[in-house]
């Protein structure tokens, strides 16, 4: 997994598991997906979770406050166990590692574009297409892609999909050309 920890990796994978023993692996993925942005968003919520002088005692009941209602009751007794064993500092790790399992299970690629102007439906399909013409992700069952519009491209996309990159934008054409003048092998004979 890209930039996540090892342990993190486990307990994703060990709730993956026991989520896929009860049927349950899509309830608990929305689950981690609606913590995740509680996580991502509200640096409150982080320091609290993450404040080592706080004992697991006390931190269990804003927990539960939180989130015991609105989660399935594994996705909720996997967390506790994680704030019981001190371990709240990779939560946000785990929701993110058990997405990207989740993801390769149901066969889904995520693709980030960039681009300079918004795609077209067109560019869309044709970006689609180009992922799933590439030997790495055949058989995949479902492209998603997340859109970004960056005017610094001037043109063009750049087009990643997990570890790979397709860089097509006139900025690094023109950054290439630009290296290339600077790299001037001509010698004055004077």
């Amino acid at each position: 997994m890209s930039g996540l920890s090892l342990v993190a990796s486990r307990y994703a994978g060990a709730l993956l598991s026991l989520a896929n023993e009860q049927n349950i692996a899509a309830t608990v993925h929305a689950d981690l997906l609606s913590f995740q942005q509680v996580w991502s968003s509200e640096s409150e919520v982080r320091a609290f979770l993450n404040n080592p002088v706080l004992a697991p005692g006390k931190k269990l009941p804003f927990f539960t406050a939180a989130f015991a209602a609105g989660f399935q009751p594994l996705t909720f007794q996997f967390f506790e166990k994680l704030l019981r064993g001190r371990r709240t500092n990779i939560l946000g790790e785990v929701a993110k590692a058990y997405d990207e399992l989740y993801r390769q299970q149901m066969g889904v690629v995520r693709v980030l574009v960039r681009s300079a102007v918004p795609l077209t439906e067109t560019a869309r399909t044709k970006i689609k297409e180009m992922v799933q013409a590439s030997t790495l992700f055949k058989g995949k069952l479902h492209i998603e892609l997340k859109e970004s519009v960056d005017p610094a491209l001037i043109g063009g996309v750049v087009v990643r999909v997990e570890d790979q990159q397709w860089d097509a934008s006139i900025k690094t054409k023109l950054d290439s050309f630009k290296r290339e003048f600077e790299d001037n092998p001509y010698v004055a004979e004077f």
